[in-house]
């Protein structure tokens, strides 16, 4: 699976800042956890402003480990980070800034950059763009809207079909070897209503002349 430029440039910068800023730590325990860019590639998140930059790392995990409280820890470190990315422009070409909230990181990119490379990377791929094999060997099993068969279709059900069949194509993109399946409802309960409902009311109607919006109003 091709690594995301920009993901992975803040992903090295942090850990090279984490190795600066707890150089004795770094040393006891070696690449690891927060001193691994592969560790912390991994656990990058989606800030939920995105005001906030185009990534984001937990440091509130790593307190015990570091010593320091977890607002502090994404203080120095974000500090840090960003002066390696000001000494190094080469390196860390993607990134425009570095800053921390509480016990987060976060980064911005440079847009324009990214959204050319991305243009860029569209174009030259084509259909498989956003292809991996981060599935392969697994199984996803998909639900799609699993109607209620005592009722007609409703909007609702168009909704959950195209969601559904929108997550299929997703986690096939992945490499997942997907089963998508419409499972029709709760046939029990449905037909023991139905079954309740004719004795109750529909001892004049003919089943066999009967259609099916008659069954609906015995429903």
């Amino acid at each position: 699976m091709t690594r995301n430029r920009f993901r992975t440039q803040f992903a090295q910068v942090l850990a090279e800042a984490f190795r600066k800023v707890y150089s004795d730590k770094f040393e006891s325990v070696g690449e690891t956890q927060v001193f691994s860019a592969d560790f912390i590639y991994d656990s990058l998140e989606k800030p939920k402003d995105p005001r906030m930059g185009r990534f984001a790392f937990p440091v509130f995990r790593f307190g015990k480990l570091l010593g320091a409280k977890p607002p502090d820890i994404a203080s120095n470190v974000s500090q840090s980070a960003m002066e390696l990315v000001k000494g190094d422009g080469n390196t860390y070409d993607g990134l425009s800034n570095i800053s921390n909230t509480g016990g987060f990181i976060n980064a911005a990119t440079n847009f324009k950059t990214e959204a050319q490379e991305t243009l860029h990377e569209v174009l030259s791929l084509k259909s498989g763009y956003g292809s991996s094999d981060r599935g392969a060997g697994r199984t996803m099993l998909v639900e799609y809207s699993s109607p209620n068969i005592a009722k007609p279709f409703g909007i609702g059900h168009l909704r959950t079909t195209i969601l559904g069949n929108s997550l299929r194509l997703i986690f096939k993109k992945l490499g997942f070897k997907v089963v998508g399946i419409n499972y029709l409802g709760d046939w029990g309960t449905q037909f023991g209503k139905m079954i309740v409902a004719y004795r109750k009311w529909g001892k004049g109607i003919n089943i066999a002349d009967s259609h099916v919006s008659d069954l609906l109003e015995l429903y």
